[in-house]
């Protein structure tokens, strides 16, 4: 990689994306915590025992929790939430990236970035046995763990 290449605005942007993912992790863990367990309060059922489904409908990334006996007992729009923490992260970045940023994206937001990664699949995400969560990726083809990374590596920036 050439040295304009790494001087580049959006080079730079994934580079401090990808630095800072152990926070934006840490970030979602604790979204995501807070919405199982609002949930689960609203329900009256185990957080545990929940599962929360991420998808594609019509245009529009959309969250789905089902409790421990699979009924649907909330649903959001996801893509709101993920835009959220975007800002959140993007406010950490140096002022010439974030322009450059909000520059690129113009009046877009990070619901069509999400649309892309999500394509064909859906991430159901729930806790695991070590009461962190557990991301699975499901598709046609059947049920993969996945790590949070290899979801947001198919971010295209």
């Amino acid at each position: 990689m050439s040295i304009l290449d790494q001087l580049n605005p959006k080079a730079q942007f994934k580079k401090l994306f990808f630095k800072r993912l152990p926070q934006i992790r840490e970030d979602l863990s604790m979204m995501l915590d807070a919405l199982f367990l609002e949930m689960a309060d609203k329900h009256q059922c185990n957080p545990f025992e929940m599962t929360l489904l991420l998808l594609k409908m019509k245009q529009q990334a959309v969250g789905k929790f089902f409790d421990g006996n699979k009924n649907e007992i909330g649903a959001f729009d996801a893509g709101a939430l993920i835009q959220e923490l975007f800002i959140k992260q993007l406010a950490t970045m140096p002022e010439m990236i974030k322009g450059y940023v909000l520059d690129e994206l113009g009046t877009e937001d990070t619901t069509k970035m999400v649309l892309k990664a999500l394509k064909s699949r859906r991430l159901l995400i729930h806790y695991g046995e070590d009461d962190e969560f557990v991301f699975v990726e499901v598709t046609k083809k059947g049920n993969k763990v996945i790590d949070l990374d290899d979801f947001f590596n198919t971010f295209d920036f």
